[in-house]
């Protein structure tokens, strides 16, 4: 657990310009998510990339999330935890797990588009057990495997755009009319693919969405320019 432990200092250290929320990715990651300047600093990850996609994996994801429960309230951090079907059966068996992250409204459970039968939304009955329980999110809308009407269901807390989505229609007045109809639906919405300066720029046309990508990128090193 001494990568857990070492996260969890580094939590303490974090730094949220104009009051805007920071993810942990599944990596250890930490990506900002906020509407103004990339933070001046990063922190560097902590969890091993090879642990991901297994029950193991997401139990320690899972005790980390209890221990660092203080932190992300106390500043006002969100956590994204990616999971797969395998997963998000082990959690739906699992009610000591569910009352856990009832407590951690801070966390968001994140499935991608190819989950199997996304495409039933509120009706797959899988998902429709945890939504009970805890927030869901969606990591990569717009990759075009589930309508477009699943992802403004209003099932999902967080939705994330696909790098290629947003790198596709960045330019284009597409892009607003589909962020709008996202958040419309109660969702916040995240522009993933933010790499560059300039397309920092361009995500600042769009108010109502949140970013992250490269420019954020925790791995960089402290102090590196972009």
């Amino acid at each position: 657990m001494e990568q857990y432990n070492a996260a969890l200092a580094l939590l303490g250290q974090v730094s949220v310009p104009g009051g805007s929320a920071a993810i942990i990715g599944e990596t250890g990651k930490l990506w900002g998510i906020m509407s103004g300047e990339p933070p001046g600093h990063y922190l560097s990850a902590v969890f091993s990339p090879k642990e991901n996609a297994n029950i193991n994996w997401f139990e320690n994801q899972l005790s980390f999330i209890s221990r660092a429960a203080h932190v992300f309230n106390h500043r006002g951090l969100c956590y994204l935890l990616h999971m797969d079907f395998e997963q998000a059966a082990y959690l739906a068996s699992s009610p000591e797990h569910l009352r856990q992250l009832a407590l951690a409204p801070f966390v968001t459970l994140m499935v991608n588009e190819s989950f199997p039968n996304l495409a039933d939304a509120q009706h797959n009955p899988l998902l429709s057990a945890l939504m009970a329980d805890v927030n869901l999110g969606l990591s990569d809308a717009g990759a075009g495997i589930i309508p477009f009407s699943v992802v403004c269901s209003g099932m999902f807390a967080v939705t994330v755009l696909a790098p290629a989505f947003f790198h596709q229609y960045v330019m284009s007045p597409m892009l607003p009319v589909v962020a709008e109809k996202i958040t419309d639906c109660g969702s916040t919405l995240v522009l993933n693919g933010v790499d560059t300066p300039q397309l920092w720029q361009l995500g600042q046309t769009v108010p109502e969405a949140k970013m992250m990508g490269k420019c954020f990128d925790c791995s960089t090193p402290a102090g590196k320019s972009h």
